[in-house]
């Protein structure tokens, strides 16, 4: 069993987490923009038409669209953080090693496809909690040799 699977379950946990929380937010706008257009005719004083109907399904169809792939990355997080916390002696390792990754990587998804800012607390922020997982993870490494000497005590 190679020590690496807890860190590697904690960061596949927390990128699926950010993904999630990435489909979300794309349903959100979804929602947003077509309600948006719906209330901005209404308030013109026109009536709701064929094509604000159709907005409304084009809407909904969208937002099952992203919210899909969301309960999806949902479930595969709690997969993988159970298989991390298979893998550890404690909860707080594969618990601060999903944040740390779903913190960064919600940073960079939200740069990217979202524009929006990231500040230098957030930089300065988001390297202290790397370092602290990779402190935690470091100490938490048990090496092939470490199984062999401790199996061998039990005998």
């Amino acid at each position: 069993m190679s020590s690496l699977n807890g860190p590697l379950y904690g960061v596949s946990a927390g990128a699926c987490a950010a993904l999630a929380a990435f489909f979300v937010k794309l349903s959100g706008y979804s929602i947003s923009i077509s309600w948006a257009a719906i209330l901005q005719s209404s308030e013109k004083g026109a009536d709701f038409g064929i094509y604000d109907l159709f907005d409304v399904i084009v809407s909904g169809v969208l937002v099952i669209v992203h919210l899909l792939p969301a309960i999806v990355c949902n479930i595969l997080m709690a997969n993988f953080v159970a298989r991390g916390l298979a893998f550890s002696q404690s909860t707080v390792v594969p618990m601060a090693t999903n944040l740390a990754s779903n913190l960064l990587l919600t940073g960079i998804l939200s740069l990217v496809f979202f524009g929006e800012e990231i500040s230098m607390w957030w930089i300065v922020g988001i390297t202290l909690i790397m370092t602290g997982t990779v402190l935690f993870n470091s100490s938490n490494l048990v090496t092939d040799q470490d199984i062999k000497h401790i199996s061998e005590k039990q005998q």
